[in-house]
């Protein structure tokens, strides 16, 4: 199985700054963070550019898992947290342990949902079209945005653009 967009997710994600301004875009505009991960990846690894079609194919390919397994997972760990702080529930301790498997959990199925992204795009790139690595991310971040209805003056943009553009901080 190729990981590469694993691996460029992971360290992209882990960047300072990073993980807030996706999880503001997951809340805010319902980005899902592989979709965009996945046209930043294609972008400065390939100079793919995608389209509004590319980007709905993708997120075809992901819908019932991302559905039935990373947002079960993602919601239960959420509820174990918010009620776990509470003090209403008996055995914090187990339910504490039970909240970090699920969290475990939901990142594997979160590295599952990407090398299923991962796949999609590997069929797709030969019937992209190519530019320079910056247009490339550029346009496929225009792309992302116009199809989440994400605006123009959205601070996460910039900063993910600059950060996979320096490219020596990447894998």
């Amino acid at each position: 199985m190729n990981t590469s967009f694993w691996t460029f997710s992971v360290f992209l994600y882990h960047q300072p700054g990073v993980e807030q301004e996706c999880l503001s875009l997951q809340e805010r505009f319902g980005v899902n963070v592989n979709v965009l991960l996945l046209c930043l990846y294609a972008g400065s690894e390939f100079g793919a550019i995608l389209s509004r079609g590319d980007i709905e194919a993708a997120e075809r390919a992901i819908v019932e898992w991302e559905r039935q397994v990373v947002k079960a997972l993602r919601g239960l760990r959420q509820l174990l947290k918010r009620n776990a702080g509470r003090g209403e529930w008996p055995h914090a301790q187990s339910i504490k342990l039970l909240h970090t498997q699920i969290q475990d959990a939901e990142l594997e199925s979160e590295r599952i949902e990407s090398a299923m992204l991962q796949e999609w795009l590997d069929g797709r790139l030969v019937h992209c079209s190519r530019s320079a690595r910056h247009g490339a991310v550029i346009t496929n971040l225009h792309v992302v945005r116009a199809h989440y209805g994400a605006g123009e003056g959205t601070e996460p943009w910039r900063h993910l653009v600059d950060l996979v553009l320096s490219r020596q901080s990447l894998p």
